[in-house]
């Protein structure tokens, strides 16, 4: 009996030390937008925001745009600073999109790698 108080004390203990240790990390939003241009050009923007001055590694993917005959995307990846409460973008993409089509753009945003400065 005394062995089961104590492991449920100590359970008790590691979940209230756990949960009320100050969390540090930044919190990001993302989104991006689509816009329409002259000559049916499609415009796709990420923007970012963040709560904290954050430092990151991002990596762009997918198939970009594409309808029938035709594909286009500019991958990519970098190294890029957010400011505390300032929306930015690190990346945009124009290409010409005909219906029907897609649009399959991802952003992976990583920590800063430690051999980048």
């Amino acid at each position: 009996m005394l062995a089961r108080i104590f492991a449920a004390l100590v359970a008790l203990i590691s979940l209230a030390v756990s949960f009320s240790a100050p969390a540090n990390a930044a919190k990001l939003c993302g989104w991006m937008v689509e816009s329409e241009e002259e000559d049916d050009v499609r415009k796709l923007t990420i923007f970012l925001s963040s709560d904290a001055d954050v430092d990151f590694f991002y990596k762009i993917g997918g198939k970009g745009i594409s309808y029938p005959g035709n594909t286009g995307n500019s991958p990519g990846s970098g190294t890029f600073t957010l400011h505390a409460g300032q929306t930015d973008s690190p990346w945009s993409y124009g290409q010409t999109l005909e219906p029907p089509g897609l649009i399959d753009v991802n952003i992976e945003i990583h920590q800063m790698p430690a051999d980048m400065p």
